[in-house]
């Protein structure tokens, strides 16, 4: 702490930042000399981001085009872009115009080039096609999560039940069309399937039925529901029965194992999840375990980057049975009814008698000006 305070006092370094920076790097041999040699690598501790790291780094008289500072600035343009945007990859051009603003420089493209070619072959950065770059945590991210799901949707668990219609006929809930066609590919063997509905379209009732099937082989200690939150956790728990968790507590429960000691994993709203987390979640699930993801891909998209059950279901890449009928909701009650003929594509009959929701027509008479 004495000697960074000696070191870093010229540059007008305020006593909380300074105590960041010691407590970060309180076993780090050297640090004066590792700072003095690259300040940016204050940015590796959390809450310095690159802003904060280039304004000291230039008052100890690092020049304004030096590659360490092009690099780390391209990274932060990168990184911010992708989290902020949700995207995986940013255009080139964008991402040159953003470290432009950042730096303030005007036509610095080779500087922005060289760095570039240095990110790639350091393996920090990934180039695509149309000139497209994303951080290669995340390219990693998603092209394990693609190879993951079509790999796990060609294995077979062998199935459950010789007669489904019997199985349904004795379960206390009964399914539509739809909900059957889920639980029918999970006793033909599925060992990987995407339940996809809106809003009272009984993913909840399906998820539970499917549960209660592969309990017929399965001990329910070996089956596990999460979700990305806690009441949405608590709720799965509710109406399957299942123990259930948050994703983020299971992760640090087994942080230290391989994997999950779980046959079957049923993931709750899905949509939620980025394709950061939602990489480490799978790759803590065993390759023999059945799983099940569950979400409604019109909600809201992912803080962060990535929308990994709207691509899996743009790309087809595992089994998916998409619930649509509403049974929630009354006839008498309009606005779930409305809002899924909405996203159907449909004009919905909103001109009926509804409990909650009541059409006036405001239409204004048209006005001849003069």
């Amino acid at each position: 702490m004495r000697r960074l305070g000696e070191f870093l006092s010229p540059y007008d370094v305020s006593l909380a930042l300074l105590t960041t920076i010691a407590g970060a790097m309180k076993d780090v041999d050297e640090p004066c000399t590792k700072i003095k040699n690259n300040p940016y690598i204050l940015t590796h501790i959390n809450s310095i981001g690159f802003k904060r790291a280039d304004e000291l780094a230039l008052k100890m008289g690092i020049d304004r085009e030096d590659e360490g500072r092009i690099s780390s600035a391209m990274d932060y343009v990168l990184l911010n872009y992708c989290e902020a945007q949700g995207n995986s990859c940013i255009a080139k051009e964008i991402l040159f115009s953003g470290l432009d603003e950042l730096l303030m420089f005007s036509q610095k493209e080779h500087l922005y080039e060289a760095a570039l070619v240095e990110r790639v072959a350091e393996g920090s950065i990934v180039i695509m096609k149309n000139d497209r770059v994303s951080p290669a945590k995340l390219y990693d991210a998603e092209k394990y999560l693609y190879d993951e799901f079509r790999a796990r949707s060609k294995r077979s668990s062998g199935g459950f039940v010789k007669n489904i219609d019997e199985f349904l006929a004795d379960s206390s809930l009964k399914l539509g069309e739809q909900q059957k066609e889920a639980v029918e590919k999970i006793n033909k063997g599925a060992m990987l399937l995407f339940l996809v509905g809106y809003a009272g379209t009984g993913k909840s009732t399906t998820s539970k039925t499917i549960l209660e099937l592969i309990n017929t082989k399965y001990d329910k200690k070996e089956i596990m529901t999460c979700a990305l939150s806690g009441i949405a956790a608590q709720r799965i728990s509710d109406t399957t029965g299942y123990e259930s968790a948050t994703i983020q507590s299971l992760l640090i429960k087994h942080e230290n194992s391989d994997k999950f000691p779980y046959s079957v994993v049923l993931i709750d709203e899905a949509s939620m999840i980025n394709s950061s987390l939602f990489a480490r979640l799978i790759g803590k699930i065993s390759s023999k375990a059945i799983l099940i993801i569950v979400g409604d891909d019109a909600q809201l998209p992912p803080i962060g980057a990535g929308n990994v059950l709207s691509d899996v279901l743009t790309l087809a890449l595992a089994p998916t049975v998409k619930l649509t009928r509403i049974y929630r909701q009354s006839e008498d009650q309009a606005i779930t009814l409305i809002a899924n003929d909405i996203r159907k594509g449909v004009v919905p009959a909103y001109r009926e008698k509804y409990e909650d929701f009541e059409f006036v027509d405001i239409t204004i008479a048209e006005l001849l000006c003069t």
